[in-house]
């Protein structure tokens, strides 16, 4: 395990997500890195920077594809909250996925969990349509990292990356990606709720 600030410890999340699901099926409920926080300012605005308002293709490709940013933490984590107010600079679409109020969104943090792939929150997946494109675990508030890491994703890189700060630290393939894809990009998005502000 990694260890450092920018995430919440493995042992709280892991016993809040277990307490969470614990709580849906008694009540009948419908519906967790190591990363370190990292933060850089960027010197470009989002809207000058960015490829295209609301998150469109490279500059200059003629191809639109949507992106959406999906939070999969705590209300209650400061690197989540963190997060959530800086994200909506960016000029995207931005949701928030609590795993305490949604099974769908405890599901998908176990399952990144249970691939290895995230040890705390947050974690910040980027989505366009129900693909997933790449997902950064811990605080990373670097203007410049995220425009390179979504410009990258929209012209279509082979396999999903998982970084936990800057760090790449897996890339996810074939049906793999695919099952994340669905639990993340399809569900836990679907349950998120829309940050103010964002997009």
């Amino acid at each position: 395990m990694v260890r450092g600030r920018g995430v919440w410890p493995l042992a709280l999340v892991a016993a809040l997500a277990a307490l969470v699901a614990a709580a849906f099926t008694v009540l009948g409920g419908v519906g967790h890195s190591g990363a370190p926080a990292q933060t850089t300012a960027g010197t470009a605005t989002a809207a000058s920077a960015s490829p295209g308002a609301g998150g469109c293709g490279a500059a200059g490709s003629g191809v639109c594809t949507p992106v959406e940013l999906v939070i999969i933490g705590l209300r209650g984590c400061p690197h989540c909250r963190a997060m959530e107010e800086w994200l909506p600079s960016l000029g995207y679409p931005v949701a928030f996925c609590d795993i305490r109020e949604s099974l769908v969104c405890s599901d998908a943090f176990t399952e990144l969990y249970n691939r290895g792939l995230a040890k705390g929150v947050p974690v910040v997946a980027a989505c366009s349509g129900d693909r997933l494109l790449f997902i950064e675990v811990g605080e990373l508030r670097n203007q410049s990292w995220w425009l390179r890491a979504l410009r990258g994703s929209a012209n279509g890189v082979g396999g999903v990356p998982v970084y936990w700060g800057t760090r790449l630290a897996a890339v996810v393939t074939g049906g793999e990606a695919e099952e994340l894809s669905r639990a993340i990009c399809g569900r836990a998005l679907g349950a998120a709720k829309p940050v103010a502000g964002a997009g």
